[in-house]
């Protein structure tokens, strides 16, 4: 089992620099990591699952895992769990910090 921390972030200061022509934005920004955070746990599993204790579907985490599945032609899935802790829509980068602890 792998066990992985996505701290949650705030940032302290946020400027948009341009705008690219894939409709991305170029950011800069001043940040800090904060001791909250969500867990997400790896285990060995024949299909990508996720158990979590948010009520509603986390999209972005099975979607980042198919993904990479297939960008790796990795055969295997993944059960993942989720200990969701940082608020959803809070603006702390919960979403951001599950993808990258993944």
């Amino acid at each position: 089992m792998i066990k992985e921390l996505a701290h949650a972030k705030i940032n302290l200061a946020l400027d948009v620099v341009k705008k690219r022509k894939d409709g991305y934005h170029d950011l800069q920004m001043i940040m800090i990591p904060i001791e909250l955070h969500d867990t997400l746990e790896f285990k060995p599993s024949a299909k990508i699952e996720l158990d979590s204790n948010l009520e509603i579907e986390h999209n972005a985490i099975i979607k980042t895992a198919k993904l990479m599945q297939k960008r790796f032609n990795i055969q295997e899935g993944a059960m993942i769990k989720l200990d969701k802790k940082i608020p959803l829509g809070a603006g702390l980068g919960g979403g951001s910090a599950d993808i990258a602890a993944q």
